[in-house]
């Protein structure tokens, strides 16, 4: 379950976005979404695992990349 607790200077707005950003990086709502379907189509599942092994890559990279600009930042 996310947990999160309003800061002292955050709007209400704030707030939400970011109680929104933290469940759904949980995830639970598209697995209630999947369930409640009863079925997902193989083209619909391919799309969901195609687009969660781009989402894997770039980070991939991102991390890759930071590694790179600290090496070189050290030297």
């Amino acid at each position: 379950m996310a947990v999160v607790i309003k800061k002292e200077m955050e709007s209400f707005e704030q707030f939400v976005r970011r109680f929104r950003r933290e469940s759904d990086k949980e995830g639970r709502a598209a697995k209630a979404r999947r369930r409640a379907n009863g079925f997902e189509k193989p083209s619909e599942a391919r799309k969901r695992e195609k687009a969660a092994a781009v989402k894997r890559h770039h980070k991939k990279l991102g991390r890759e990349n930071k590694q790179m600009r600290e090496f070189h930042d050290n030297r």
